[in-house]
């Protein structure tokens, strides 16, 4: 929550202080910005939660969360959206907003699919008092509230909006006040700033148990933390940044607009993970920066309208997937080995052609009729119509959930895999379970990167 001169953590003594002063309007605002980082470290949210004032209301079944998502308006540029998820009302998936009697709403938001959509306002009853056009690009929205203090609520009618911020300005009052105040007092603030300094003491203990399970029982027994090349290895090498090469098997061709939705997909489905390091026990970057720095495909003229600094590479095997399933496209393109980490990771010593810019971390690899998905430290494989299909909506959960094998967290098919006790919150990690980052998700991350950080020869502090 932020006011519109801001707020510090102060103490002041003030001794026999005389003021005087006049006014004849005042108007206070209070705003939230999503991207700002009480709102970035939530993740998905599973429960109602109060941050900075603002009531997120959802539940287990009916989630929302906290997304990357670039977005540009009026020379502002936000960086997250708070997710609504799909259709809401009062009681999930919404928003509780404090007002205190007549005010102005803002709305930032957006519809992420290909058709505007309609965010409810209502008041504190659950009667609806107006509509917010969500268009397909970035806007800003308003209402002139006129009723009582308390709260209004703001839901989807139907499918996903993405909100980036809500401003709330109080209504101007009228007033010509001489006011004589005598102060003998100290007066002692305390406001609640972000926090910096999150640590594995702040785990709810709900999830500590299943946490520690899997990462000693799974993780440990199966040797993935030694592993030197996850994506935190990554991001540490290449100082705060990831680098992308789109290996596309598939016949279909792509636009130059299909390419950039591809790359702001894949950078949001990134950072909607390391978001959640942000402030975390010694994690040094903030917002991590993923390019796309190559595509590969057997034939260059399917990339459409290509620019002057897209490098294209064309080079191929045959693909052994091909002689099992004819539908699977026997030509599988390759960007050149000298570039990528994974194939030189090993030796401390290498240094890429032409720089640490020009290097490639992961494959992001679109295979037609290519059916689920794979993942590890290499990357991400899913079909080329599911990574297509992913640029209208900001449900990619099947790349998030190989991501998470980028990062060293393992799958939950059989029972013998999971917590005895099982799990107190859902999982993405577990095919079908969520859709979503979840809270848990986040504290595995979280205690992997405690524990692999304590070998300094690997994570220099």
């Amino acid at each position: 929550m932020k006011r519109l001169l801001g707020k510090l953590s102060f103490v002041v003594i003030i001794t026999t202080l005389l003021l005087t002063f006049a006014f004849t309007s005042f108007a206070s605002s209070t705003y939230w910005e999503f991207q700002d980082a009480n709102f970035k470290r939530l993740g998905t949210i599973t429960s109602s939660r109060k941050v900075d004032g603002l009531n997120l209301i959802a539940t287990r079944a009916k989630p929302m969360s906290i997304k990357s998502n670039k977005q540009e308006l009026n020379g502002t540029t936000y960086t997250h959206a708070l997710s609504l998820g799909g259709q809401g009302n009062t009681t999930y998936r919404s928003v509780k907003v404090p007002v205190n009697g007549a005010s102005t709403i803002e709305v930032v938001l957006r519809s992420t699919g290909s058709n505007s959509r309609k965010l409810v306002v209502a008041d504190s009853k659950g009667e609806q008092l107006t509509t917010l056009n969500a268009g397909t690009s970035i806007s800003k929205q308003e209402y002139n509230y006129t009723g009582d203090s308390g709260y209004i609520y703001l839901y989807s009618t139907n499918s996903n909006i993405n909100i980036y911020e809500i401003k709330v300005t109080e209504s101007d009052t009228e007033s010509n006040t001489d006011m004589e105040v005598e102060i003998d007092e100290e007066i002692d603030e305390d406001i609640d700033l972000p926090s910096s300094n999150i640590t594995l003491d702040d785990m709810p203990e709900s999830l500590k148990e299943s946490v520690e399970w899997v990462y000693y029982n799974r993780m440990v027994d199966e040797g993935t933390p030694e592993w030197t090349n996850l994506i935190f290895d990554q991001i540490y090498a290449g100082n705060g940044t990831l680098n992308y090469v789109v290996r596309w098997q598939s016949s279909k061709n792509v636009t130059l607009q299909q390419r950039k939705d591809i790359e702001a997909m894949i950078k949001r489905e990134i950072n909607n993970w390391t978001d959640a390091l942000i402030g975390y026990d010694g994690w040094p970057y903030g917002e991590i920066d993923v390019k796309v720095v190559g595509w590969a495909c057997a034939d260059a003229s399917q990339i459409l309208d290509k620019q002057d600094d897209e490098i294209v590479y064309t080079d191929y095997i045959i693909d052994e997937l091909s002689k099992e399933d004819p539908l699977i496209p026997a030509k599988l393109p390759y960007a050149p080995s000298e570039l990528s980490r994974f194939e030189n990771y090993t030796d401390s010593n290498y240094t890429y052609p032409g720089g640490l810019d020009k290097r490639f971390d992961m494959y992001l690899w679109g295979t037609e009729n290519f059916y689920g998905g794979a993942g590890g430290d290499w990357g991400q494989r899913v079909s080329d119509d599911y990574i297509l299909s992913t640029l209208e909506s900001d449900d990619a959960h099947i790349i998030a959930h190989e991501i998470g094998h980028g990062f060293g967290l393992p799958d939950f098919y059989e029972d013998y895999q999971r917590p005895p006790e099982g799990f107190p919150v859902p999982t993405i990690m577990w095919a079908g379970n969520s859709i979503t980052v979840t809270e848990w998700d986040i504290w595995l991350l979280r205690y992997t990167w405690s524990q692999i950080k304590q070998d300094t020869s690997r994570f220099p502090q």
